[in-house]
């Protein structure tokens, strides 16, 4: 796994931004992946991409809706 805990992603996900000079504006509901769903092609091969090389970084805008 990536990192162990969310203040571990967030200190590894800002270290790696500042190499582009990008900031981290927020972050909203987030939570761990389960390889086992299907999030549709894009994101899936996303996460397949992970999973082979754990020390990769694949950053990625997900959006979800309730529906009414």
């Amino acid at each position: 796994m990536w990192a162990s805990s969310q203040e571990d992603f967030v200190q590894k996900l800002e270290a790696y931004l500042s190499k582009y000079r990008w900031k981290l504006l927020s972050m909203e509901n987030t939570a761990a992946v389960d390889p086992s769903k299907d999030y549709g092609e894009e994101v899936n091969q996303m996460i397949d991409e992970t999973l082979q090389d754990h020390n990769a970084i694949r950053l990625g805008t997900y959006y979800s809706y309730k529906p009414n």
